[in-house]
């Protein structure tokens, strides 16, 4: 076992665990039981405890202590083993930024892997002790027990092994967005519950300790990539890879991010895994906008919203909404987008509707409305917050830290346009909901919102200088996380206040902070107005030079916003057209599919009709004929004789109208399927050109755009010669329409001069692909022997077309049976018309390399119903009606046949 060895060599120098080690390990165990198998153990090894409880409680404290360093234990949901086992709590590690890992830790926990059988409990401490090792930075250690953890599970078939296995790869990469996305999925399938920590925040924070060099970090994650990445699981590679590529870019080595984004695309899309993948296009885009490749960036936008629309499941649809929603506010300050976004993300997740995901959504959404200026909507979403965490309160769930946090969030979130709508008395009672909560966990950002909101309360009663303490406490707050935009809009605040006291010297220092720390955040409108603000208090200074330095500055930025927002709001809208194009090409394909599967049905619901109402009719017939054989049976033998003959009379021409039916409607399938693969070829062609003719404009517009007249106007060339391509194939399956027209119309008796020659050669393609199309093993030589110099003669062109789909077809059925018969294994299937003039008669000949037709039957061959087909395959009137027609026509039909050899069949026809 690789753990085991990596252990080993890590222990080589290291002593024996001490007496603490062993309550650890204890405890560890404690947090694998359940209660009732801890208080057997508690109730066995009392008098134990008894005796050493003091000694316990010493150093529990002094766990407690060094686990937390200071910080408040409850806020991140640790526990000291040695406590618990007095305690009897369930002992349980969770991986968040403050855990401290010490060796004693790992080494219990190891130890007692290494002495555990194979079960589900050492699947669990396999995976806590994956999570320990993730927060020593020991990845390598940490990746091998995740993975012989993952390796157990599908050994024991332990359904909750692939939870364990996602939660622990979340401690891997701890708070950011695909950290929590493991989490969250992982609570969804286990129907725990939402995490508490979910998405927010999360772009901003390394993947190891505050307190710790990511260049170590990047050495171990290097280190575990280098003896994992030939034979390691190819999740965890992937994974290995994202996590590289994110601490690359918290380093600013660029070249190397890019490498590793590289192969942690490649693996997530082998993977096919959507939300990685997303957010990793994401990540790209925003660099990409950040060194302006926008057109790059717009592209990749485009293949990650297809591919979170091509997503099937909602809640994970929703997720992905959400991360890009976040893009367009946080990245790219796209409010508009981000909206859009958002709301999508609520309507996907209405499901959860309530927990603490669709909690901290909908306060996000809110803040978005606040920062576009639409503070009646930011009230509306922040009144649905407090409304699911009065749903809560009622229902008398626990409010755990997570929930907690996020109401701070929205107390303070809500006060800010409530004082903008003169709601002072309102936000200042949400404000004071908000501070013992801030002051509970220490929370510097919400605790600056807190006095800034106040100030501003105070500054709209008229009470200055009680808004100037809180903005000042405020300010203090704030720089302790350098939060610029809100650094910028206190110190202008603060300006104020000492502008209207006449302290322009103060004011003016304040001011330009405001001015810096709005150039340093992403809100362009706090550097507009402190730049104007810093203008108007060198004016009153009566410093005019710089007031109009600051002034120019100041239109400057303005401008710069304006045209930023401008290009903002063209690219979201390009974007949404084209969003909306594809939905629209996708929705007619749709409706095409949609037609044409109704087609399918109308068809067969026509077939299934007229079948009914054919066994209708022989059933009535049956019934007939029942009534007719009794009336004959009280009549005299004279009658009954007359009857009879009078039925089998109409029997046999209702037999004969039914055969004839069939055998035209046999010719009509054959000659429309041939029809439909012959106008697919020149449409295929029309097509192809069409689009070979749009890349083709796209870069001659390019090249005119770029001054490249030169290769235009070759593009313009290529476009002509394309276009009259299109003409010729187009020209093409118009005659093959006008054809299938003329032949859907029937014979009208009416003719007409015609060219021979291209009926022949007409019907010989219409009757192979007519052929092709019923038996896709059918295939035959086809050659034709044409009288250049043949006239055109007056004939019936339907009717004499008909001849020859008969005959051809017919021809193609005898080399087909001889192909298939094996006796010549190198026999070639051949099929040939010949057009000739002699003695005055136009002839055309069907020739075959068949089998021939014996002399004793040759003379029956024109009979009616007479064929020498199998039952099913023919009716025996095709040559029967051919020869009809062809002696209405004024001519005749010879047949010459040398058995073993092939057939032919010649039409003469009258020249006058």
């Amino acid at each position: 076992m690789r753990l085991k060895t990596a252990r080993k060599e890590e222990g080589k120098n290291q002593s024996s665990p001490d007496f603490g080690a062993w309550i650890l390990v204890l405890g560890t165990w404690c947090s694998v039981l359940e209660n009732l198998v801890l208080g057997i153990s508690c109730l066995v090894f009392g008098f134990w405890c008894l005796v050493f409880g003091f000694w316990c409680l010493v150093f529990g404290f002094w766990n407690l202590v060094l686990f937390n360093s200071g910080k408040t234990i409850m806020c991140h949901g640790l526990h000291i083993a040695s406590i618990l086992i007095i305690c009897s709590s369930f002992f349980q590690i969770q991986a968040q930024d403050t855990t401290v890992v010490l060796p004693d830790q790992l080494d219990s926990l190891h130890q007692l892997i290494e002495n555990g059988r194979e079960d589900t409990n050492q699947i669990i401490l396999l995976n806590e002790y994956a999570r320990l090792c993730f927060y020593n930075l020991d990845y390598l250690s940490g990746l091998l027990a995740a993975s012989e953890a993952r390796t157990l599970a599908e050994k024991l078939r332990y359904r909750n092994g692939e939870l364990h296995f996602f939660k622990t790869i979340s401690h891997l990469h701890r708070n950011t967005t695909l950290g929590a996305y493991y989490l969250i999925i992982s609570d969804w399938h286990s129907n725990e519950g939402i995490p508490q920590d979910a998405l927010t925040g999360a772009f901003s924070h390394p993947i190891g300790l505050y307190d710790h060099d990511l260049n170590r970090i990047q050495n171990q994650l290097l280190l575990a990539l280098d003896s994992l990445e030939n034979e390691g699981d190819k999740e965890i590679i992937a994974n290995l890879y994202f996590a590289i590529f994110h601490n690359s870019e918290l380093l600013g080595d660029t070249d190397q991010a890019a490498d590793y984004w590289d192969l942690a695309y490649d693996a997530i899309v082998e993977l096919g895994q959507p939300f990685p993948r997303v957010l990793l296009l994401f990540k790209k885009i925003g660099f990409l906008r950040f060194i302006n490749n926008v057109d790059s960036a717009r592209q990749l936008e485009i293949e990650a919203i297809n591919l979170v629309d091509q997503t099937e499941d909602l809640k994970l649809k929703g997720l992905m909404f959400f991360v890009i929603g976040n893009h367009y506010l946080f990245a790219q300050g796209r409010f508009n987008l981000a909206l859009e976004y958002y709301l999508k993300s609520v309507d996907a997740l209405k499901e959860i509707e309530g927990g603490l995901l669709y909690m901290q959504l909908v306060n996000l959404l809110g803040a978005t409305y606040t920062w576009s200026g639409n503070d009646e909507k930011a009230i509306f979403y922040f009144e649905k917050v407090l409304e699911y965490y009065q749903d809560h309160v009622n229902q008398g769930k626990h409010s755990p830290e997570g929930l907690e946090l996020q109401m701070v969030w929205t107390y303070t979130n809500i006060a800010d346009p409530l004082v903008a709508k003169n709601r002072t008395r309102e936000a200042d009672e949400y404000l004071e909901l908000a501070q013992p909560i801030a002051k509970k966990y220490n929370a510097s950002i919400p605790y600056g919102r807190y006095y800034q909101f106040k100030a501003q309360v105070f500054n709209k009663e008229g009470r200055y200088d009680d808004g100037l303490a809180y903005n000042q406490l405020a300010l203090e707050e704030f720089k302790k996380q350098n939060v610029s935009p809100f650094l910028s809009q206190v110190s202008q605040d603060i300006a104020r206040y000492y502008q209207r006291s006449g302290d322009l010297t103060r004011a003016l220092d304040y001011a330009l902070e405001a001015y810096e720390y709005g150039l340093s955040s992403n809100r362009a409108d706090n550097a507009i107005e402190a730049s104007f603000l810093v203008s108007e208090l060198y004016e009153q200074a009566g410093q005019t030079q710089r007031a109009n330095e600051f002034l120019k500055t100041h239109l400057k930025l303005r401008d710069e916003n304006e045209a930023l927002d401008l290009t903002k709001r063209f690219e979201d809208a390009e974007l949404k057209s084209l969003l909306e194009s594809q939905n629209r090409e996708i929705a007619t394909l749709e409706k095409d599919r949609l037609l044409q599967e109704q087609e399918r049905r109308n068809q067969r619901l026509w077939i299934f009709s007229i079948s009914g109402a054919l066994i209708s009719a022989i059933i009535l017939a049956l019934i007939l004929f029942r009534n007719a054989q009794s009336r004959k049976k009280a009549n005299s033998i004279l009658n009954e004789q007359k009857d009879e003959i009078e039925r089998t009379l109409n029997q046999l021409k209702e037999t004969q109208n039914q055969l004839i039916h069939s055998e035209k409607m046999a010719s009509l399938g054959e000659l429309t399927a041939g029809i439909a693969h012959e106008i697919k070829n020149p449409l295929n062609f029309v097509n192809n050109f069409s689009e070979l003719n749009a890349e083709l404009l796209d870069e001659m517009v390019e090249e005119i755009r770029q001054g490249d007249q030169e290769e235009a106007f070759a593009i313009v060339d290529n476009l002509k010669q394309n276009l009259q391509k299109i003409l010729l194939h187009g020209k093409r399956a118009d005659g093959i329409v006008k054809g299938m027209l003329l032949h859907s119309r029937g014979s009208t008796g009416d003719k007409e001069l015609t060219d021979i020659n291209a009926l022949c050669d007409e019907y010989l393609r219409l009757a192979y692909h007519g052929l092709r199309a019923k038996d896709s093993t059918f295939n035959s030589g086809m050659e034709t022997d044409f009288d250049e110099n043949l006239p055109k003669i007056e004939i019936v062109p339907q009717d004499i077309g008909r001849v020859l789909l008969n005959l051809i077809t017919n021809a193609f059925y005898v080399v087909h049976e001889k192909g298939m018969s094996h006796e010549e294994t190198d026999y070639k299937p051949l099929v040939t018309i010949r057009t000739t003039v002699n003695n005055g008669s136009l002839n055309i000949a069907v020739l075959d390399n068949g089998k021939g037709i014996p002399e004793e039957i040759k003379d029956k061959i024109f009979q009616p119903f007479f064929t020498t087909k199998p039952t099913g395959e023919g009716t025996g009137l095709g040559l029967s009606l051919s020869y009809d027609i062809v002696k209405a026509h004024g001519g005749t039909i010879r047949v010459e046949s040398d058995t073993g050899m092939g057939t032919t069949f010649t039409i003469l026809l009258p020249m006058n």
